[in-house]
């Protein structure tokens, strides 16, 4: 994980790596949090700008990829669960 990395036992909630002060305080009540979410970036520069960019898409692709993963593994145990059901 990230540092810094938060987690609270009875909620099951964590936030890995630096985030909003209103994320942190709903992670703090117990309430409903986002694990990774990055303050805004204040670049000054184009290059810095370009580089959040950057980011900006890897982090898109990676959530992209993460929903597809999801999509096949609901659709693989709905199938093995259909399977099971025709063998009974």
């Amino acid at each position: 994980g990230g540092v810094p990395f938060f987690y609270k036992k009875k909620p099951r909630r964590w936030i890995c790596g630096a985030t909003t002060s209103e994320n942190l305080k709903a992670w703090a009540e117990g309430k409903a949090c986002a694990p990774f979410l990055a303050p805004p970036a204040k670049f000054k520069s184009a290059e810095g700008a370009k580089t959040q960019g950057i980011i900006g898409n890897l982090r898109e692709r990676g959530r992209e990829a993460m929903e597809e993963k999801r999509e096949l593994a609901e659709e693989m145990r709905a199938m093995a669960a259909m399977d099971g059901s025709r063998r009974r």
